[in-house]
């Protein structure tokens, strides 16, 4: 069961650190990249992405420093990762930012999600990996734009079942949880190409052939579970997109 997915499905568990810049500097870097996100492609989009996520680690400015800059910059694009977060910021949501698309939060200290979240409703990724969730918010069934879901690293058990109503959702990142089954809403949303479950270890088995037959197109990477590999060999034929 090789997992055929993209490459970077699996967050880093640490961010380098290297030599800071100038507050100042940095939040220059920060609302040029905002304001131009998408504009920008490549190599030189990820050195930009690199070097902010390098200065962060290092402490320089805030994540109100971070959401003031957006929001003056009518930026598509807010990095909020690595500031030890606990809870998410009042100032991301009043008012709420909504020509925000890609919100990345991860490598903090969440443990609730903030149903409100579903007031930027134009956000298209969402990476929520490396924090302590137990649970997702029903809410995120309300963003309707939504494509790309990571909410890899997490203490997450299943999915809330109002998922099913984010007809735009692509691909799910749910390597490193808590699973014990997989999560049934999946069954529902037979557009989705992928769903990552790599190390689940509580996952046991699999639903029964003629559910699974109702994931349509979508691929399950459950990356050489031992558990499941028995299994895996007596529905393959019929159910070959599960990896």
């Amino acid at each position: 069961m090789a997992a055929d997915l993209p490459m970077g499905s699996l967050l880093p568990t640490a961010t380098p650190k290297t030599k800071a810049l100038s507050g100042n500097r940095l939040l220059s870097l920060r609302g040029k990249s905002m304001s131009k996100a998408g504009a920008l492609g490549g190599k030189n989009e990820k050195k930009e992405r690199m070097l902010l996520s390098e200065a962060e680690a290092m402490g320089d400015f805030t994540a109100d420093d971070v959401i003031q800059e957006t929001q003056l910059n009518k930026g598509t694009e807010m990095l909020l990762n690595d500031f030890e977060l606990e809870m998410l910021p009042s100032k991301l949501l009043d008012p709420p930012i909504a020509n925000l698309r890609h919100l990345d939060l991860s490598n903090n200290r969440l443990r609730v999600l903030n149903s409100d979240i579903s007031f930027l409703s134009g956000l298209e990724k969402l990476v929520l990996g490396n924090n302590l969730l137990e649970e997702l918010p029903e809410a995120l069934g309300n963003l309707e734009e939504l494509r790309h879901l990571d909410v890899s690293h997490n203490l997450l058990k299943d999915l809330p079942p109002t998922l099913m109503f984010a007809e735009n959702l692509d691909s799910i990142a749910m390597d490193y949880n808590k699973c014990e089954e997989i999560p049934g809403v999946i069954l529902d949303m037979s557009w989705m190409s992928t769903i990552y479950l790599a190390e689940n270890h509580a996952i046991k088995g699999f639903p029964s052939v003629h559910d699974l037959q109702k994931l349509g197109v979508c691929k399950i990477g459950l990356d050489n579970e031992p558990y499941l590999w028995a299994q895996h060999k007596e529905i393959a034929s019929q159910i070959p997109r599960i990896t």
